[in-house]
């Protein structure tokens, strides 16, 4: 349904089968198999007409992605930077657990590494890198995200008017590496 409403701002009802935990017989190995209490978002979830199992409860909300509209209608694409946090405390045992969710890039089609992964070094002269963490450093507020075209650096919102004479080869979509890990390729200077 995802691949239906891409990325519209309707707000869509949605239900959630709540499936109840219990414990069951394993047949092989005859011991106690507990199995978890469970929220599931299936393809059915989206229809008007979907029960619940036997059983089991089924959980209504919805569903909005307000993201695009802000993002079209202001040019400021400081919502792709949100994530959503889910924690969950269990007193008793002492155990928190945390859930993160986060923004991706998706494109279609898929990006291809034609060889293999390679510093920015490989694809800019010794000056440019420097030139460019000066134009980023000079940016009046941090960029997540930016365009790229030979020393300059611009927000990702200037995309038709920064990159209008300038061949798609040559056009540079870059973001702040998430890693730090040095087998990162994100990470390699």
């Amino acid at each position: 349904m995802i691949d239906t409403l891409k990325l519209a701002d309707d707000v869509v009802n949605i239900s959630a089968p709540y499936f109840v935990g219990c414990s069951v017989l394993g047949q092989e190995s005859s011991k106690v198999i507990v199995l978890r209490c469970a929220i599931s978002i299936g393809p059915d979830s989206f229809s008007s007409d979907t029960h619940p199992h036997p059983g089991n409860d089924l959980l209504r909300g919805n569903l909005k992605n307000p993201i695009q509209d802000h993002v079209l209608s202001t040019h400021d694409s400081s919502l792709l930077n949100l994530f959503l946090l889910i924690s969950f405390a269990n007193l008793k045992k002492y155990r928190y657990h945390y859930w993160f969710a986060y923004s991706a890039f998706v494109a279609k089609p898929a990006w291809e590494i034609a060889n293999s992964w390679s510093p920015a070094s490989n694809y800019f002269s010794p000056n440019s890198l420097p030139a460019i963490q000066a134009a980023l450093s000079s940016q009046p507020a941090p960029l997540p995200f930016f365009l790229v075209h030979d020393d300059k650096v611009t927000p990702v919102e200037d995309f038709k008017s920064f990159f209008t004479s300038v061949p798609s080869e040559d056009q540079i979509v870059a973001f702040i590496a998430p890693s730090t890990a040095p087998a990162s390729p994100l990470a390699t200077p």
